[in-house]
Order: structure tokens, then C-alpha cells, then sequence
């Protein structure tokens, strides 16, 4: 009996938690389709899931998919400088073939905003392993 009730407390906090994570998505993923298409938050789409993302770089696990290290990944960087600038400019590599798009040239605003909205992503992403 106790492990039932056990079980059902558990899985209604997993329910609740993951809905505070989606709430808590900045407006750049809710609204910008160019991230929602190739990244989900916990499930791998065309890119990777952000919380396997965010747990290669909060060091929780020591490879991407590609068999990169943190230090191959962001040569060096500080990781959310890293981040931002990736997300910033696209690239491909870290995490397979697949080519993620510069949302420089997709997200239409002006830079300052652009950048606030990315690095607003970038600490999100990271809270995810946390």
C-alpha cells in the first residue's frame, strides 16, 4: 500500500514539474518556431532534447552524440558564452550532421533584444540538469 501511494505522489510530482518547466520557457521558445522544431525539452527531435543538452554542459554526462567532450565542444569557452554564441550564429558537429540555423538571421528583432532573448534561452537550458 505505502509503495502505491508512494508511486502516485511520485508521478504527480513529475507531472507538476514538468509543467512548471514548460511554463517556464522564455518567450523566445515558446514563440520562436525555428527552436521548437529541431528541440524539445526533454524528448530528441531533429536536434537534441534541451535538458540532454543541458546535461552535457553542467558536466552530468561526458559526450554528445557525435562523442564530443565539453572542451571539443566549445573549444575552450565559457559555456554559456558558447551557448549564446551558437545559438547566436548555428553551426553543426557537436551533437550530429544535422546544421542548426543561425537565429541571427531568423529571429526578427533588433541585436540588443536578440541577444537578451538568447541568453534568457541559454540560462533556461541550463537550469534543465540542475
Amino acid at each position: 500500500m505505502k509503495a502505491k501511494i508512494l508511486s502516485i505522489f511520485t508521478i504527480i510530482g513529475l507531472m507538476v514539474s514538468s509543467s512548471v518547466l514548460a511554463s517556464d520557457m522564455p518567450e523566445m521558445a515558446k514563440n520562436n518556431n525555428y527552436c521548437s522544431i529541431c528541440h524539445k525539452i526533454d524528448a530528441k527531435s531533429i536536434g537534441p532534447s534541451w535538458t540532454e543538452i543541458s546535461k552535457f554542459y553542467n558536466g552530468k554526462i561526458e559526450h554528445t552524440t557525435s562523442g564530443m567532450t565539453l572542451q571539443q565542444a566549445t573549444g575552450g569557452m565559457p559555456v554559456e558564452k558558447f551557448l549564446i554564441k551558437k545559438i547566436s550564429t548555428g553551426g553543426h558537429g557537436n551533437w550530429g550532421n544535422q546544421p542548426m540555423i543561425a537565429n541571427d538571421n531568423v529571429y526578427k528583432q533588433t541585436t540588443e533584444a536578440k541577444q537578451k532573448d538568447i541568453k534568457e534561452l541559454v540560462q533556461y537550458i541550463l537550469l534543465l540538469a540542475k
